[in-house]
């Protein structure tokens, strides 16, 4: 937006619908030309009733991550879609190294509805490419600390897990650190007893996926830095009457552009 002289405006809900409500109704109020929301929840009415009256009043409105019903554009993956990528890495894992037979578990969070479908594509991904696994846990973890201490007692429930998939690489990293806590030596890469995958790419995985002493294998990366230019550039194709250019059209008449995903191993970390 620098490079293009915008003036840009950004306001962090911090994980409150209602925080973010109230930043909408300031930009409204303010009139300004064109607002991109990554939403907390999908599915707050008050929030599409917000963006409905943005929009009546001239102004262009961009969906990031969360899909809002009323907006013009919604940029994203699909959640499925990104939860099977890295469930596939989880399937490839239990098929190549511990002979398509395994147990597994997804680290989740029940308290997000809009999450409930990447839960869904990480399950359906290891059972693609592992149809024999084995589905023993799902593992409640809307923090970094629950994620640790709900992962340590599935293990102890579940003495034979050994892949976990998580919804996000904060989760996947915390478990994999739980593991750690109680395999020790056992969670190291040089073995196969355990793996565990995420999603996001963020620096914490990316250092885990690195670290021998650790069964982080995997991530994906959606390359935040290329969304955001991407919103930009859908923006600025809505103010001037542009066709968006990747735009496909999307559940009820609302035009959806995808984003890439890129599964990372230790290999393509090695590389950076």
């Amino acid at each position: 937006a620098q490079e293009l002289g915008l003036e840009v405006n950004i306001q962090d809900a911090r994980g409150d619908d209602a925080v973010q409500l109230q930043q909408i109704e300031n930009f409204i109020r303010q009139e300004v030309d064109a607002i991109i929301i990554a939403a907390v929840n999908d599915d707050v009415p008050a929030l599409e009733e917000a963006v409905r009256r943005a929009r009546a009043r001239g102004m262009k409105v961009v969906a990031q991550s969360q899909r809002l019903k009323t907006a013009d554009v919604y940029v994203s993956i699909r959640q499925h879609d990104y939860g099977e990528v890295g469930g596939e890495m989880g399937g490839a894992w239990i098929r190549d190294h511990l002979g398509g037979e395994a147990a597994f578990g997804i680290v989740g969070d029940p308290e997000r509805p809009t999450i409930l479908e990447r839960e869904q594509g990480l399950k359906d991904g290891v059972l693609k490419l592992a149809p024999k696994a084995k589905f023993v846990a799902n593992i409640p973890a809307p923090t970094p600390e629950k994620a640790r201490s709900n992962t340590e007692a599935a293990l102890q429930q579940n003495p034979e897990l050994a892949v976990l998939v998580a919804f996000n690489d904060d989760t996947a990293v915390a478990a994999a650190n739980a593991i750690i806590a109680k395999a020790g030596a056992e969670a190291a890469k040089n073995l196969t007893r355990y793996a565990v995958f995420g999603l996001d790419a963020i620096p914490a995985a990316l250092d885990a996926i690195n670290d021998p002493a650790s069964p982080m294998r995997g991530t994906v990366d959606i390359d935040p830095f290329g969304n955001g230019r991407k919103d930009v550039d859908v923006v600025l194709a809505l103010l001037e009457g542009r066709k968006i250019a990747d735009a496909i059209p999307g559940e009820g008449g609302q035009d959806y552009v995808p984003v890439a995903m890129k599964p990372v191993t230790g290999k393509e970390v090695a590389g950076k």
